[in-house]
Protein backbone atom coordinates (compact mmCIF):
# COMPACT_ATOMS: atom_id res chain seq x y z
CA UNK A 1 0.00 0.00 0.00
CA UNK A 2 0.91 3.68 -0.95
CA UNK A 3 1.92 5.36 2.76
CA UNK A 4 0.75 8.41 1.32
CA UNK A 5 -2.59 7.41 0.34
CA UNK A 6 -2.86 5.54 3.62
CA UNK A 7 -1.87 9.09 5.65
CA UNK A 8 -4.38 10.72 3.26
CA UNK A 9 -7.00 8.25 4.51
CA UNK A 10 -6.26 8.50 7.68
CA UNK A 11 -6.53 12.66 7.22
CA UNK A 12 -9.54 12.09 5.60
CA UNK A 13 -10.50 10.17 9.17
CA UNK A 14 -9.98 12.48 10.81
CA UNK A 15 -11.19 15.47 9.69
CA UNK A 16 -14.82 13.19 9.71
CA UNK A 17 -14.43 13.43 13.28
CA UNK A 18 -14.05 17.15 13.36
CA UNK A 19 -17.10 19.39 15.62
CA UNK A 20 -18.50 22.23 13.96
CA UNK A 21 -20.64 24.20 16.25
CA UNK A 22 -23.44 26.76 15.79
CA UNK A 23 -23.64 30.02 16.27
CA UNK A 24 -26.32 29.24 18.78
CA UNK A 25 -23.97 26.58 20.67
CA UNK A 26 -21.34 29.51 20.16
CA UNK A 27 -23.35 32.29 21.67
CA UNK A 28 -24.81 29.94 24.51
CA UNK A 29 -21.67 28.98 25.77
CA UNK A 30 -20.68 32.93 25.82
CA UNK A 31 -23.34 32.96 27.59
CA UNK A 32 -23.02 30.62 30.04
CA UNK A 33 -19.86 32.89 31.33
CA UNK A 34 -21.57 36.18 31.20
CA UNK A 35 -23.32 37.68 34.45
CA UNK A 36 -26.75 37.02 34.64
CA UNK A 37 -26.76 35.40 31.41
CA UNK A 38 -27.16 39.09 30.04
CA UNK A 39 -25.75 37.94 26.42
CA UNK A 40 -29.23 36.26 25.73
CA UNK A 41 -30.69 39.78 25.57
CA UNK A 42 -29.26 40.15 22.12
CA UNK A 43 -30.12 36.83 20.57
CA UNK A 44 -32.74 34.66 20.68
CA UNK A 45 -31.56 31.32 22.89
CA UNK A 46 -33.76 29.23 20.52
CA UNK A 47 -32.64 30.07 17.21
CA UNK A 48 -29.06 32.37 17.44
CA UNK A 49 -30.95 35.34 15.50
CA UNK A 50 -29.79 38.61 16.65
CA UNK A 51 -32.48 40.65 19.34
CA UNK A 52 -32.38 44.82 19.32
CA UNK A 53 -32.42 43.97 23.26
CA UNK A 54 -31.89 46.72 25.85
CA UNK A 55 -29.53 47.80 28.81
CA UNK A 56 -26.41 46.08 28.29
CA UNK A 57 -23.76 47.57 26.17
CA UNK A 58 -20.74 44.95 26.57
CA UNK A 59 -23.31 42.13 26.18
CA UNK A 60 -24.15 44.12 23.02
CA UNK A 61 -20.48 44.17 21.88
CA UNK A 62 -19.53 40.87 22.51
CA UNK A 63 -22.72 39.02 20.76
CA UNK A 64 -22.18 41.39 17.90
CA UNK A 65 -18.73 40.55 17.74
CA UNK A 66 -19.14 36.30 18.07
CA UNK A 67 -21.82 36.88 15.41
CA UNK A 68 -19.69 38.71 13.13
CA UNK A 69 -16.91 36.39 13.19
CA UNK A 70 -18.61 32.97 13.28
CA UNK A 71 -17.85 31.10 10.02
CA UNK A 72 -19.65 27.90 10.37
CA UNK A 73 -17.08 25.66 8.05
CA UNK A 74 -14.71 25.91 10.79
CA UNK A 75 -14.25 23.57 13.40
CA UNK A 76 -14.73 24.15 16.90
CA UNK A 77 -11.09 24.36 18.30
CA UNK A 78 -10.76 27.06 15.21
CA UNK A 79 -13.94 28.87 16.20
CA UNK A 80 -13.31 29.47 19.49
CA UNK A 81 -9.94 30.47 18.60
CA UNK A 82 -10.90 33.07 16.83
CA UNK A 83 -13.87 34.21 19.19
CA UNK A 84 -11.20 34.38 22.31
CA UNK A 85 -9.12 35.95 20.07
CA UNK A 86 -11.51 39.37 19.16
CA UNK A 87 -12.37 39.12 22.86
CA UNK A 88 -8.59 39.49 24.04
CA UNK A 89 -8.40 42.47 21.84
CA UNK A 90 -10.99 44.18 22.79
CA UNK A 91 -9.76 43.19 26.49
CA UNK A 92 -6.63 45.44 25.23
CA UNK A 93 -8.49 47.97 24.42
CA UNK A 94 -10.40 48.51 27.68
CA UNK A 95 -7.44 48.31 29.40
CA UNK A 96 -6.30 50.80 26.86
CA UNK A 97 -9.43 53.24 28.06
CA UNK A 98 -8.82 52.55 31.64
CA UNK A 99 -5.31 53.66 32.32
CA UNK A 100 -5.54 56.43 30.04
CA UNK A 101 -8.85 57.69 32.37
CA UNK A 102 -6.62 55.95 35.45
CA UNK A 103 -3.18 58.77 34.53
CA UNK A 104 -5.90 61.33 34.01
CA UNK A 105 -5.82 63.86 31.04
CA UNK A 106 -3.07 65.16 28.94
CA UNK A 107 -4.44 68.71 29.03
CA UNK A 108 -3.86 70.80 32.68
CA UNK A 109 -7.17 71.79 34.11
CA UNK A 110 -8.33 75.39 34.25
CA UNK A 111 -9.41 76.28 37.65
CA UNK A 112 -12.56 78.29 38.28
Amino acid sequence: MDRRLGWCGTEMAGMARLRFMTLLELLNAANQGYPDGDLAEYYDTKTGKRKSGSGDGLARFIVLELIDTFDSKSPDDSQIGIATQVLERAREDLLGVIQALEDGPDTPRVAQ
